[in-house]
This record gives C-alpha cells, sequence and structure tokens, in this order.
C-alpha cells in the first residue's frame, strides 16, 4: 500500500463527525514524511468533487479543517466541477450557468447577482488576455459556489 493511500485511509478514520480539523506538520511528522505529501492527499483525495471542503490556515503548524458534505446538491456540484469548472468560461457561459442554478433552486436570486457581478467583465477589467480572465473567472466561480454550498449545509446543519 503506498504512502498516499496510508495517509488518506487515517484522515478518513479520523471522520467521527462530518468535520475534523488536523495539523499539517504533525501529520508530516507521524507519517516521516513531508508536509508537501499531506497537502498532495488532501489535494487529491478531499477535493469539493469528492464531497470534501478543506479550509487551511498557514503559519502555526499548518491547521486544516476538512468538512464533509452530504448535501443533495452535492452530486450535481461535484458534476459541475468535473464537467464545467474545470474549464475557463466566459461571461456568457458564467450567466446561463447561475441562470440553471437558479432554476435547480441551487442558489438564490441574490447569489446569482452576486457571482455574475464578481464574475463579469467590468469586475475583471485587468489588462490581462481574455483567455486568462476566463481563467480567473472560473476560479472566482468555482470559489464562491463552494461557500455557497458551504453555507447551505451549515444550515442544514442548524435546521436538525
Amino acid at each position: 500500500m503506498k504512502l498516499s493511500d496510508i495517509i488518506e485511509q487515517f484522515i478518513r478514520d479520523m471522520f467521527f463527525e462530518d468535520e475534523v480539523e488536523l495539523q499539517r506538520n504533525e501529520l508530516a511528522s507521524y507519517f516521516r514524511c513531508s508536509p508537501s505529501q499531506i497537502n498532495y492527499v488532501l489535494t487529491t483525495r478531499f477535493s469539493p468533487e469528492s464531497g470534501y471542503l478543506i479550509n487551511s490556515n498557514r503559519g502555526g503548524g499548518g491547521s486544516i479543517r476538512i468538512k464533509r458534505l452530504h448535501s443533495q446538491s452535492c452530486d450535481y456540484m461535484q458534476y459541475l466541477m468535473q464537467n464545467y469548472l474545470s474549464e475557463p468560461m466566459s461571461q456568457r457561459d458564467v450567466k446561463v450557468l447561475c441562470a440553471e442554478l437558479e432554476d435547480r433552486e441551487l442558489v438564490s436570486k441574490s447569489d446569482s447577482e452576486l457571482i455574475i457581478s464578481a464574475t463579469s467583465n467590468q469586475a475583471l477589467s485587468v489588462p490581462i488576455a481574455t483567455a486568462m480572465k476566463n481563467s480567473l473567472r472560473t476560479e472566482i466561480l468555482r470559489n464562491m459556489l463552494l461557500t455557497i454550498l458551504a453555507r447551505r449545509e451549515k444550515e442544514n446543519e442548524n435546521e436538525m
């Protein structure tokens, strides 16, 4: 078994609830590997596409919080991440996607308006190539959707 598989299983075993907090440096020390090996496992095995949300703090040993997502919308969001948000998107693409997300009630109208505004050509009016703007737009969209998904998860937990 590879070290990355062992680290992944170790982290998965820590999930007694939907969230786990760990220290990157402590984990690296425990497994006698570099912190970059821990980063590799986190980015490849605990990605949003896999149903996890990671908050990482630099310094102080590299505190990391991993949250397991259980939303009904999670499957569709995973589909989006893999099929649409892996390629640069134009302003028009974002508007079309936001309209679909609103129709599916995955984002509110106000969230959709914020996303469209934050990813608009006007907001990205920096002197860089269009391809770079579209890549930046896609990353902004991805992060905003993950934040909205995490917020919905938290709201659903509070309702229970």
